[in-house]
């Protein structure tokens, strides 16, 4: 039985994938054969399939302090620096061999932006964290607020975003194909969207019997996607750990 993971990107809601996916690392799943992993989700799943659950959720659960503060913009994209930094420094970075771990990211060039997917398991660590940044480069304006997609889109018509590498969430924020093309045997989806729904397009590539979501149970304003104060963090964390003790292990089984 083989088994890929989809970990979406989400932001300060990334916390509630990371409480799931330590539950069933310390249930027994720790190890998945394929891996599409998009922005927090990428940075969720490296710390997963190089074995640094403690780490991870030491990230989520102990070291969240910017609630209520302004990010930093580096040429209108979100300074993840430290984060980033966290990956680099990760001095267990092996990737169980013959597992796949795919990112996604939006290459812009000419005006034109164009979804790119790299098997980072290809690479040494430092490239591989290099790609994952690529994916969580989130647009940001200097005045402390998101992008909306249809500033991105503009700013890419202008050419302003020209020679960058963008969120891999600009393009699509749930993928399965690499892990549909893999064959693997079950896809377990770890959405970060309240009682998220595979979109047709995407279910319609794929026997429904092959894909388990799991996502979040309450609802979560998409206004929190920054809120990270470690008491937004640590309740969806605790929210995805009892998630993740509750879920019914034979389904990634049968």
């Amino acid at each position: 039985m083989t088994l890929g993971v989809c970990l979406p990107g989400g932001g300060a809601k990334g916390a509630f994938q990371a409480g799931v996916l330590e539950s069933l690392y310390n249930r027994g799943i720790k190890k998945y054969d394929a891996y599409a992993c998009i922005s927090i989700g990428a940075i969720n799943g490296y710390y997963l399939c190089t074995g640094n659950v403690d780490k991870m959720k030491k990230v989520w659960i102990t070291e969240q302090n910017k609630g209520g503060k302004r990010f930093k913009s580096v040429d209108n994209i979100i300074d993840n620096s430290e984060d980033i930094k966290k990956l680099y420094e990760l001095k267990n970075n092996k990737i169980r061999e013959n597992s796949s771990f795919y990112i996604n990211y939006l290459q812009v060039k000419n005006k034109t932006g164009k979804e790119i997917i790299v098997d980072i398991s290809k690479f040494d660590h430092e490239n591989r964290v290099k790609y994952i940044k690529y994916s969580c480069a989130l647009p940001y304006h200097q005045g402390g607020e998101l992008f909306s997609i249809q500033e991105v889109k503009e700013y890419i018509q202008k050419g302003k975003f020209d020679g960058f590498n963008l969120d891999g969430g600009m393009t699509r924020n749930t993928y399965i194909d690499p892990l549909i093309e893999n064959n693997v045997d079950k896809i377990l989806i770890i959405s970060t969207r309240y009682n998220f729904k595979l979109p047709q397009k995407v279910a319609q590539k794929i026997d429904n019997d092959k894909v388990i979501i799991i996502s979040p149970k309450t609802p979560i304003d998409n206004k929190d996607i920054l809120n990270f104060s470690s008491e937004f963090c640590s309740k969806l964390y605790k929210e995805g750990l009892d998630v993740g003790l509750k879920f019914d292990l034979n389904l990634l089984n049968g």
